[in-house]
């Protein structure tokens, strides 16, 4: 086929780059999403230290911004857990195209071969 086995990917390989970069992608997408709970974690556990403080001087006030807090903190959270959502589907959709890529690549790849063995050595 003029082409030396050196010249491009093997087939073989291709999934083996695209399964490493697919876990590669996965694994900063958990550690970027847990460190964004573990900072939502720490504000919430000093603005409770807050609350407290202001809830022995006036309980009334104290049980608003507890109520506020809980309500801005929940709504921080979903915000989180949506754009992890989306980012996970957007890995996930990249990932299923590279597979088709590769795998219409070594369809390709396979007809040609056979195209030129049949050329090669044609039925008598």
């Amino acid at each position: 086929n003029g082409m030396s086995p050196n010249s491009s990917i093997l087939p073989d390989q291709l999934p083996k780059n695209e399964h490493q970069r697919f876990t590669d992608e996965k694994e900063a997408f958990k550690k970027k999403y847990e460190e964004q709970v573990d900072k939502l974690v720490s504000q919430w556990k000093l603005r409770q230290v807050e609350i407290k403080e202001v809830m022995a001087n006036n309980p009334i006030e104290g049980q608003k911004k507890w109520e506020a807090t809980d309500k801005e903190f929940k709504n921080e959270y979903e915000k989180i857990k949506q754009r992890a959502n989306e980012e996970r589907l957007r890995i996930n959709d990249l990932h299923e195209r590279h597979l088709d890529l590769n795998i219409n690549r070594e369809k390709a790849e396979a007809q040609k071969q056979l195209t030129n063995a049949w050329n090669e050595k044609p039925i008598k």
